[in-house]
């Protein structure tokens, strides 16, 4: 199931969403839903999510593209956590020298 600051943020996206056509405020409270998720590290419950959507009477279209989102979501947050890259960035690109300084950070953390 959910966090206790999913549901919260979960509830307050369906009392204020609009249920005929979503507008940008209500995808932004639900990528807040996304990132409490995320933060919490919560399991991914898209069933749940689903179950919740239709209890509250979202359009099938609406809860089948919120659902798609949030599995999406979720996987993107994943990835950009672990670090981990299929393409490397661009040899001048100012994101390898993060990255590098991150590294540098974390070994002295280390020793």
């Amino acid at each position: 199931m959910f966090s206790p600051d999913e549901e919260w943020v979960l509830h307050c996206f369906a009392d204020i969403a609009n249920k005929g056509s979503l507008h940008a405020v209500d995808w932004e409270i639900f990528f807040e839903f996304l990132i409490a998720g995320h933060n919490a590290e919560s399991p991914v419950d898209e069933v749940a999510l689903v179950g919740f959507l239709r209890e509250q009477r979202f359009p099938q279209r609406d809860v089948d593209r919120l659902a798609d989102f949030y599995v999406n979501g979720r996987d993107l947050l994943a990835f950009r956590d672990s670090g981990r890259h299929v393409i490397r960035p661009r040899p001048d690109s100012d994101l390898e020298e993060r990255e590098e300084e991150e590294t540098e950070g974390e070994e002295k953390n280390l020793t």
